[in-house]
């Protein structure tokens, strides 16, 4: 079964097992956007079109790369990081850097005073951009005068160790109009 409606006990069956759907809908269906009709209450519908198929097609790939195994996770607090909001977290989210590859962020407000340089194979996992801010204060000394914007977090020159595979799956999902290679951040082609 596809569907069950609670109200008029209404049944959909699936056309099989394993099946494509089409068009589901129940409601108000319009089926075009001819001459303007005068409907009446009675005009909802039910609209299902499916088909049987063999088996399932393959999975889509993921655009996230994949996380390094949980077993080499580091959790920043353990390494002296606060998160309270109030602590410059900077120096111990560097240190995490240097020394480990897969730090955990857990909720909090960590504060940042000066770029974290990531090193090729970091990985940084955070929850939620909710629940998981790094906060940079207001009128923060290596952020302020003149010159070109500062990251908070910089990633390494040619980016991670899964520069190529990362660039092929962000080019895959954009218009043709607008592919473009990316060098080291410096643009070499459009396409």
């Amino acid at each position: 079964m596809l569907a069950a409606f609670r109200e008029s006990h209404k049944k959909v069956a699936a056309p099989g097992e394993t099946y494509r759907v089409k068009t589901f809908a129940h409601g108000l269906w319009l089926p075009d956007a001819g001459p303007v009709t005068v409907l009446k209450s009675s005009a909802i519908n039910d609209v299902f079109n499916a088909a049987p198929i063999a088996a399932l097609p393959p999975p889509v790939p993921s655009d996230l790369p994949d996380l390094p195994p949980r077993d080499t996770w580091v959790n920043i607090r353990s390494l002296g990081e606060k998160g309270d909001g109030a602590t410059d977290d900077t120096d111990a989210f560097r240190k995490a850097v240097a020394t480990h590859r897969a730090i955990y962020v857990p909720s909090g407000k960590y504060i940042i005073s000066d770029t974290i340089s990531l090193k090729p194979d970091t990985s940084l996992i955070g929850l939620h951009p909710s629940a998981t801010q790094l906060i940079l204060r207001d009128s923060t000394p290596a952020f302020q005068g003149v010159g070109g914007p500062k990251a908070m977090i910089e990633a390494p020159k040619g980016g991670s160790k899964n520069r190529d595979r990362d660039r092929a799956l962000h080019q895959r999902h954009q218009p043709a109009s607008r592919r473009r290679e990316v060098d080291g951040g410096r643009r070499i082609a459009d396409e």
